[in-house]
């Protein structure tokens, strides 16, 4: 491991064989580049916008919304649930913190950050070996109250020619989760990988393309499914994830051809909640919670050109 640059920022570089990984940590401890080598092949999205000091409480479309950033304790900005007059930030808090460097070694990096408006401390080991980025997650509880959790992975990846969403054989249906003039309202039940629409033609879900015009949806998988694995295709190359689904049993897949990005990216993002809100997911009773001054763990992989089954 080696630290270098990115775009101004001091970053850490972990990198085998077959894969290299850039983490900065004073961005949210952002993934901000993940190479193929055998290709090779950069996976992450670039900058859209300039690359800059996040400030609490930012709003995260106006930022770089580049590489893979971590959503907690929310998605979507709602009250806490310890004081409905504190807000939790767009895109939870722990994006837009600076994370501190707690361990080091040849081939893995430990990070950590403090909660703001919630008591918690969170830690992230990213560590890699035999071509597979191995992300290992400590939450710690530092009140005395349980508490409820909305984490979600959030890589943007980079999409250059015509890529496949490739979710295990159960999933057939799929939830919209974002408003849509073609999809739907949110929380409408869509066939997967094909969607039905009104007046009888069909959406393929799983594929992602360069459009003429901008377009964008989110979906997820139903709530009681549980789901612990997806993959991407993208010509000859493919990247699969693999995840702790005692705690994060629910996946959302976002799809943004040149809505909110420069060129399209799509992400596929496990999570702890159901869905984007933590009052949401709380009122719904899908949400991982801590127990008062107790810790948890959970895991994500990712491996490339893996074609094992899902």
């Amino acid at each position: 491991m080696k630290q270098v640059r990115w775009h101004g920022f001091e970053g850490w570089q972990l990198e085998d064989d077959r894969l290299r990984v850039v983490i900065v940590p004073a961005l949210g401890a952002k993934i901000a580049s993940l190479v193929d080598l055998t290709g090779p092949f950069e996976w992450m999205a670039p900058p859209t916008h300039d690359v800059r000091q996040r400030n609490y409480g930012d709003s995260f479309i106006e930022h770089d919304l580049a590489g893979w950033d971590e959503m907690f304790p929310t998605i979507v900005a709602c009250p806490s649930p310890f004081d409905s007059g504190v807000m939790l930030p767009d895109h939870g808090e722990v994006w837009a913190l600076p994370w501190a460097v707690t361990a080091t070694d040849a081939n893995a990096l430990t990070l950590t950050v403090e909660g703001r408006a919630m008591a918690y401390r969170l830690t992230r080991t990213a560590s890699l070996g035999q071509g597979v980025l191995r992300l290992h997650y400590h939450l710690a509880n530092r009140s005395g109250q349980a508490m409820p959790f909305l984490w979600a992975a959030h890589p943007l990846f980079r999409v250059e020619a015509a890529c496949e969403l490739v979710l295990p054989a159960v999933v057939e249906q799929v939830v919209n989760a974002a408003a849509h003039p073609r999809l739907g309202a949110p929380d409408r039940l869509l066939t997967w990988p094909g969607a039905l629409l009104e007046g009888g033609s069909t959406a393929a879900l799983n594929a992602v393309g360069i459009p003429e015009g901008p377009d964008y949806r989110k979906v997820y998988t139903r709530p009681e499914q549980v789901i612990g694995a997806g993959r991407l295709r993208q010509g000859r190359h493919s990247l699969t994830m693999r995840w702790d689904t005692a705690i994060a049993p629910y996946l959302g897949v976002w799809v943004d051809e040149r809505t909110y990005t420069a060129g399209t990216t799509t992400a596929l993002e496990p999570a702890s909640g159901y869905y984007d809100a933590l009052d949401l997911a709380i009122r719904n009773e899908r949400v991982a919670f801590v127990p008062p001054g107790a810790e948890t763990t959970w895991w994500l992989s990712v491996s490339l050109n893996d074609e094992s089954a899902l």
